[in-house]
């Protein structure tokens, strides 16, 4: 939204991605003109120009991490619903602005597996496309 009296818009972000929902304000800017409100003002003619600030002063830059990671364990009754839970509420946010992937790792442990389930379970993992499996001792 732009405001006339400080003739500034305001909540201007730049150099990043933002999603703008149903709103009456939200506006987009042409870069010259976000240029001129990010640039510091210059000083007034008869004022002398100031100093380099001293470091410790400035406000570190803002922290932009590029990387999430996240590990749930679930439920063998509830994976279907909780993989559909996390796919809506976790990655549809992050994929909109990066590459997200989804590893599905199992872990079984059993007293012995016999060779029908072994068979079954290899043609299975094979046919959905597993990039490694197998059954150990």
């Amino acid at each position: 939204m732009y405001d006339p009296d400080t003739e500034r818009y305001l909540g201007l972000q730049y150099s990043r991605h933002v999603t703008v929902g149903p709103s009456r304000t939200a506006v987009l800017v042409k870069p010259e003109a976000a240029q001129r409100q990010i640039e510091p003002d210059p000083p007034p003619d008869d004022q002398p120009p100031l100093d380099d600030p001293d470091p410790s002063d400035v406000d570190p830059p803002e922290d932009h991490p590029t990387r999430f990671y996240g590990r749930k364990r679930l439920s063998v009754l509830r994976a279907g619903r909780d993989i559909s839970d996390i796919t809506e509420e976790i990655t549809r946010h992050l994929e909109k602005t990066g590459e997200v992937t989804i590893t599905v790792e199992i872990q079984a442990n059993s007293d012995g597996y016999d060779s029908a389930i072994r068979r079954t379970v290899k043609e299975n993992a094979s046919q959905l496309g597993f990039e490694d499996f197998g059954f150990e001792e």
